[in-house]
């Protein structure tokens, strides 16, 4: 491992450009080879514009002068609605989704540069960024093209660009901000809330306001529709059906639940102390890490939210751990981020095994006994997973049970990390 002082933001020594071709092949990998379905259980298959296309159309409707809410699958916010309408308006569909994927996958990374603490002085660990291209959660990001990288990729700049005594870049970084929050805000408010009480500059959130008043209301004359109403009749609406069991998602741990027997009302209360002791926790928190970590975190708790969007919370997490040197648990938690929805694929397998090897070789701890360490510590957690899913005889989807099993150990491990654990290449939290 090359010696820390010459680390910085670009590549600089060979061992960093070795990492950045790494995350470059990765990158290929995961956004050409995956999604021609040669690492799917559907192989074969094409698999379709899937979420970027509702996208897609409800931004057209919009431009076309449509109330996009008529279509009950199109959740988004009408701002970010209107502009992902634009790429679809001047951009070949598939041109435009692989341009989307490309830029979350890119969004992803800049997220976790921005909020794991590295100064511009650091080197991002890109082989650890290529690996992390690969974790369950985000292939499911890329599975069903959809936006929570490009929403990290424009919440990031907007924090950069708040940092800046500019007014005009102060301002584009509000507006980048109050897109991606009116977008996802199951996903982004509470963490975009957070980090502005912790940074104490909450009077982003008139200017957002504003900000988006005025978006609502030119979409609302051009649709002659009073576009916000429209969005929040929709959500009530699907939370009404969520709660009578007429939707497909599902909160958190309700599968789980099911699967042991426990009542409805019960898990219903469990879920409710969970979410609350969560958010005290939030408040009650003094370190940079522990509000991000958290507000990535505690939405999980709650309805529509999927498993793609715990992409960042992952990521997050494991760069965390590689940062501090806590490689054991770092490859503990690899293994089970890792898993694939095809146990028995030799090709799954191997790709497994290969990244955690590589990964082995970008600690500062190489040795042959290391490797086999913390690869085995790896794959070990991968197959007790396998185990522990097989003796639920199949009555939890595997993400479901992964989704729930990941939130917990997240905020026990989160937690656990505190200021004097981080390595000292990273800000300090």
């Amino acid at each position: 491992m090359p010696k820390e002082e010459s680390k910085t933001f670009p590549p600089k020594t060979f061992y960093d450009w070795i990492g950045v071709v790494f995350f470059l092949a990765s990158l290929f990998v995961v956004l050409y080879t995956y999604r021609l379905g040669s690492l799917r259980v559907d192989k074969g298959q094409t698999p379709g514009l899937r979420d970027i296309g509702t996208y897609f159309d409800g931004g057209l409707s919009i431009i076309a002068g449509d109330d996009p809410y008529q279509n009950t699958y199109f959740r988004i916010g009408p701002t970010g609605g209107l502009i992902l309408g634009v790429f679809a308006k001047f951009f070949p569909e598939y041109f435009a989704a692989t341009l989307i994927m490309s830029l979350s996958v890119l969004g992803f990374v800049y997220f976790l540069a921005t909020f794991a603490g590295f100064r511009k002085s650091d080197t991002i660990p890109w082989a650890l960024m290529g690996v992390l291209v690969f974790i369950s959660a985000h292939r499911e990001n890329l599975v069903n093209i959809q936006i929570t990288g490009i929403l990290a990729l424009c919440v990031s700049a907007g924090f950069r660009l708040l940092e800046s005594k500019s007014p005009t870049r102060s301002l584009i970084g509000v507006s980048l901000i109050a897109i991606a929050v009116e977008t996802k805000p199951h996903v982004l408010a509470l963490f975009v809330l957070a980090m502005l009480i912790y940074q104490k500059t909450l009077s982003v959130i008139w200017m957002a306001a504003i900000f988006l008043s005025i978006t609502h209301a030119l979409i609302s004359i051009h649709t002659k529709t009073f576009i916000t109403l429209s969005w929040m009749n929709l959500i009530l609406s699907l939370g009404r059906k969520a709660n009578s069991g007429q939707l497909p998602e599902r909160i958190a741990f309700e599968s789980p639940f099911e699967a042991l027997g426990i009542s409805k009302s019960a898990s219903a209360i469990v879920m409710l102390l969970l979410f609350t002791f969560a958010a005290i926790l939030l408040l009650l928190s003094s370190t940079k890490w522990h509000t991000v970590h958290l507000g990535l975190v505690i939405p999980s708790l709650g309805i529509f939210f999927h498993y793609y969007d715990l992409a960042l919370a992952f990521g997050l997490m494991l760069t965390i751990l590689y940062a501090s040197r806590r490689y054991y648990l770092l490859f503990a938690l690899l293994g089970m981020y890792l898993i694939p929805q095809n146990f028995g694929s030799i090709s799954n397998i191997f790709l497994v095994f290969i990244l955690m090897l590589v990964l082995c070789f970008f600690t500062d701890q190489v040795n042959p006994l290391n490797v086999l360490r913390y690869i085995g510590i790896g794959l070990t957690s991968w197959v007790v997973y396998l185990l522990l899913v097989q003796s639920l005889n199949s009555q939890i989807e595997i993400h479901e049970l992964t989704m729930s099993l990941s939130i917990v150990i997240s905020i026990i491990v989160g937690l656990a990390i505190t200021r004097k654990s981080i390595h000292s290449g990273v800000e300090q939290f």
